[in-house]
């Protein structure tokens, strides 16, 4: 029978009673094997998921706890001050195996550089890391940030428990995200290091098309670490992606820029809905993607300030068919983020490209990926027209939804994440002061949180959450 093992106890110098084995019995190591810090760290993430014992190890009683935790601390370089040194021949014997629930472990336990086997969540069911990626110092950080003590993990092919039913996963979802809020200097900071996340997937964009562009084979394993890292950025704060979009400026190729701003709204607004962690990181993979056909459409056409000919339109019309070609030599691209994709630019009334379907047609991740795209295009400037101000550009896509567009249910999504007054948006009050929007209250599209700006339009620590101060009101938008 296998029990598991108190993972704390096993530190270097310490010699196994019995073998260690995983959860199916196989020898991991064997009995009498000396722990050292390349053993353990070969261990990785075996330490969370679970590592046990079989007969062999035998009894354990209280005074050998005691003694193991001593031992321990001595092959640490730590030392106790009064207990007297062992002899080096005296047997060394293994902690007591808890009774612990084998979901649970206690955050103590992973170190940076540990590679994670399964998926890992919050206690509350919300997604923190996926399988296959690396503890670093800034995930720990996070955890400590929001106090979590025990993480849950998870087969990547396997949902919470939490997610049973939608409308409950919201609830909890919306009270975590009230809890886990930024403060406004802290959601500034962090939005800053995004910025320079965002600035170098932009770059490496750039890479990956001149490898498609020389018929080389590229993989999306890069881009798959770079939207962990943005999605545990909304597991620190769910406003966090769109602030990054809302300073982020044009600076170099377009494309790539309006990429990952679609990538990075388009994961916001799929966490509001509490999809899958799947359905994010394959919704930002697909939309991370979706215009590289574009660079294929010849420039004078592409960056022409005017308006386009039929055929100059039928040929922009032709850049997912051309991006589908390019993706058929990706390596390790998911079938949703190529159906992304592939529909992003389709309309749910049949007015899109590059097939023209409809509702029925349209996966809903890439509808919601339409509502995202369309808005962050809005708000950039292109050859042919300055940026709309982010008021006037939610103003717009809510009329698209009116239209048969646009899924009405994205766009309220859409305002849930940004708000009616984007997040970014510089706006006046009723009282005549000047405001910056810096969080949107999700159901209160027109009342979100403002900090009053100073002279030269950063906010400052004074903070008005306009959904429960309802003498104050957004009376006028503002450009940036």
């Amino acid at each position: 029978m296998l029990r598991r093992i108190d993972s704390d106890t096993l530190r270097p110098g310490f010699a196994l009673p019995g073998a260690l084995r995983d959860d199916k019995g196989r020898v991991l190591v064997a009995r009498g094997a000396v722990l050292t810090p390349e053993l353990i760290e070969r261990l990785g993430a075996r330490l969370v998921s679970g590592i046990y014992a079989g007969p062999d190890w035998g009894g354990v009683s209280d005074s050998d706890r005691a003694n193991d935790r001593r031992t321990t601390r001595r092959s640490a370089g730590q030392s106790t001050g009064s207990e007297t040194p062992r002899s080096a021949s005296a047997p060394k014997r293994a902690a007591a195996v808890p009774t612990t629930n084998e979901n649970h472990a206690s955050v103590s336990l992973l170190r940076v550089g540990m590679v994670i086997s399964h998926n890992l969540y919050d206690e509350h069911g919300d997604f923190l890391l996926r399988a296959g990626s690396k503890i670093t110092p800034r995930f720990l950080d996070l955890l400590s940030q929001r106090r979590i003590a025990f993480v849950r993990f998870q087969p990547a092919t396997a949902k919470p428990a939490e997610s049973a039913r939608k409308t409950t996963r919201m609830s909890r979802r919306q009270q975590v995200i009230r809890q886990r809020s930024l403060s406004i200097a802290e959601l500034t900071a962090e939005a800053k290091r995004g910025l320079a996340i965002h600035k170098q997937t932009s770059e490496h964009l750039g890479r990956f098309w001149e490898d498609l562009r020389r018929k080389g084979h590229p993989s999306t394993d890069d881009f798959q670490e770079v939207l962990t890292e943005f999605s545990t950025m909304l597991a620190l704060d769910a406003d966090l992606l769109a602030t990054v979009v809302s300073l982020q400026r044009s600076l170099g190729e377009y494309v790539f820029d309006h990429c990952v701003n679609t990538a990075l709204i388009s994961m916001s607004v799929a966490t509001q809905l509490a999809m899958s962690n799947d359905d994010v990181l394959g919704i930002g993979l697909g939309t991370l993607l979706h215009d590289l056909g574009m660079l294929r459409v010849p420039d004078n056409v592409r960056l022409k300030p005017g308006s386009l000919s039929v055929p100059e339109w039928e040929h922009v019309r032709r850049h997912p068919d051309f991006t589908a070609d390019d993706l058929e030599r990706v390596r390790r691209v998911p079938p949703l983020a190529r159906t992304v994709a592939a529909q992003l630019h389709e309309r749910i009334d049949g007015s899109g490209y590059p097939c023209g379907h409809k509702t029925t047609a349209v996966n809903r991740c890439s509808r919601l990926a339409a509502v995202a795209d369309c808005y962050t295009a809005m708000v950039r400037e292109r050859p042919y027209r300055p940026p709309m101000i982010p008021h006037d550009a939610v103003h717009e896509i809510l009329l698209l939804g009116q239209r048969g567009k646009l899924d009405r249910e994205l766009v309220r999504a859409l305002l849930d994440t940004v708000s009616a007054f984007p997040i970014g948006s510089l706006v006046r009050l009723n009282s005549d002061r000047i405001a910056r929007i810096v969080r949107a209250n999700a159901g209160e599209h027109t009342r979100p949180v403002v900090a009053i700006v100073d002279e030269d339009g950063a906010p400052t620590d004074e903070v008005i959450d306009l959904s429960q101060n309802p003498d104050h009101s957004v009376v006028e938008t503002l450009p940036a």
